[in-house]
C-alpha cells in the first residue's frame, strides 16, 4: 500500500509491515515498528524512526534524520544531508553529506563526493567511490573497492583496504592503515602513522612526520621525517632528504634517491648503495624472474568486501554532527604519489636477484 501525504509540521504513525508513505512538505515525522516500510521524503528538516526499512529523497539540498537500526538511505540527486542514529546502515548517493549521530554508530555509503562526518567514537564508515571525505576521531574507515579514495580528517583512526590502488590522505596524527598496493599521503607536519602491509606507496611533503611501517617492500617519498622500519621489511625504497631512518632487520636492503639521509646512525646506509638509481635496470630483471612474478599474483589477489564493523542498539539521539564540508581530497595539499607497482617490481627483482 502506498500513500502521499502534502504537510508540514507533521507527525505519522505506519502500523503495518510493507506500506510506503511519500511525506511532501518540510519538518515532519513518521514512526514505525514495523518492517519493511519506506518512506520517501521531499522537503527538509524530516525525521524517520524505523528499522529495517527504506528512506528515499526526492529532490536537491533536502535533509532527514534516521533513527533505528538496518535502514537503507537513497537519494539521486545532490546536496542531500542524511543523519544516522544507529547500526548497519547503507546510504546510496553522490555529491552529499552523511552524519553519524551516536557512539558505534555504523554506515556504508556508495557512491562518489560525499562527506562524513561525526563527532562521536568508536563510529565505522565505508565507503565505495572516489572523492571521499570523513570527518571521524578514534573510528574506523573502510575502503570497499579497488581505485577508491578518501581523504580522513580526524585523529586516532584505522583505515583498512582488501583492495589495491586506493588512495587514503591524512590531516591527523596517531593513524593506523592495514592495506597493500596502495598509496598513502600525510597532510600535515609532526603528524604520525603506522602502515601495515606489503608494497604501499607512503608520501608527505611535510617535516616532522613520523612513519612506521611494515611489511616486505616499502615506498616512501619523504624529507625531514623519521622513518622506523619493522623487523619483516625486506627492501626499503626511499626518495627525499634529511631523513632519519631506523630498521630492525639488519637484512634489508635500500635503495635511496636522496642526499643527508642518516640509515641507523650510519651515512651512507649499509646495504644497497645511497645514491641515485635507475629502476628500469630492476624491471629488466624482474622480468626475467618467474619467481617474481607469482609473486606480484599473489599480493595482487582482492580478498573481497570489507564488512562493517560495529553492532550496537541505535542512540536516541538526533543531533547532528558539526564538521567542515568544504574540506575535500581537493583540497588537500598536492603530494607526488609513487607508483608502488613499479616500486614491486623493482623489490622484487632486486629479492629474487638477492637470493640467488
Amino acid at each position: 500500500m502506498a500513500d502521499t501525504e502534502y504537510f508540514n509540521n507533521g507527525d505519522y504513525t505506519i502500523n503495518q509491515d510493507y506500506y510506503s508513505l511519500t511525506v511532501v512538505g518540510s519538518n515532519d515525522t513518521v514512526r514505525t515498528n514495523n518492517n519493511d516500510v519506506t518512506v520517501g521524503f521531499d522537503g527538509s528538516d524530516e525525521t524517520a524512526f524505523l528499522s529495517n526499512g527504506q528512506v528515499n529523497m526526492d529532490g536537491d539540498s533536502q535533509s532527514v534524520t534516521v533513527v533505528g537500526n538496518n535502514n537503507t538511505f537513497s537519494s539521486a540527486w545532490n546536496n542531500d544531508t542524511v543523519g544516522f542514529t544507529g547500526t548497519n546502515e547503507t546510504a546510496f548517493l553522490s555529491n552529499g553529506r552523511v552524519n553519524l549521530n551516536g557512539d558505534n554508530d555504523s554506515v556504508s555509503i556508495a557512491g562518489n563526493n560525499v562527506s562524513a562526518g561525526t563527532s562521536w567514537n568508536n563510529n565505522t564508515i565505508g565507503f565505495n567511490g572516489t572523492n571521499e571525505t570523513a570527518y571521524i576521531q578514534n573510528g574506523r574507515v573502510n575502503l570497499n573497492a579497488d581505485n577508491n579514495s578518501v581523504t580522513v580528517v580526524g585523529n586516532n583512526d584505522t583505515v583498512a583496504s582488501n583492495w589495491k590502488h586506493d588512495t587514503i590522505g591524512f590531516t591527523g596524527t596517531n593513524e593506523t592503515v592495514n592495506s597493500s598496493l596502495c598509496y598513502i599521503n600525510l597532510n600535515q607536519s609532526r603528524a604520525e602513522i603506522t602502515v601495515n602491509g606489503n608494497n604501499n606507496a607512503i608520501s608527505s611533503a611535510w617535516s616532522n612526520d613520523t612513519i612506521n611501517a611494515t611489511g616486505e617492500i616499502v615506498t616512501v617519498q619523504a624529507s625531514n621525517c623519521w622513518i622506523n622500519l619493522g623487523s619483516g621489511v625486506k627492501a626499503f625504497f626511499l626518495t627525499g632528504n634529511n631523513n632519519v631512518v631506523e630498521d630492525a632487520n639488519p637484512y634489508t636492503e635500500f635503495k635511496i634517491q636522496g642526499s643527508g639521509n642518516d640509515i641507523d646512525g650510519n651515512n651512507p646506509p649499509k646495504g644497497a648503495s645511497a645514491t641515485t638509481y635507475d629502476p628500469t635496470a630492476d624491471l629488466k630483471n624482474y622480468a626475467q624472474s618467474s619467481a617474481s612474478t607469482s609473486l606480484l599474483a599473489d599480493m595482487t589477489k582482492s580478498a573481497g568486501t570489507q564488512s562493517i564493523l560495529g553492532t550496537s542498539s541505535a542512540q536516541n539521539s538526533s543531533s547532528i554532527a558539526q564538521y567542515d564540508p568544504n574540506m575535500s581530497l581537493s583540497s588537500a595539499p598536492g603530494i607526488a604519489v609513487v607508483n608502488p607497482d613499479t616500486a614491486h617490481s623493482a623489490a622484487s627483482s632486486m629479492i629474487y636477484t638477492a637470493k640467488n
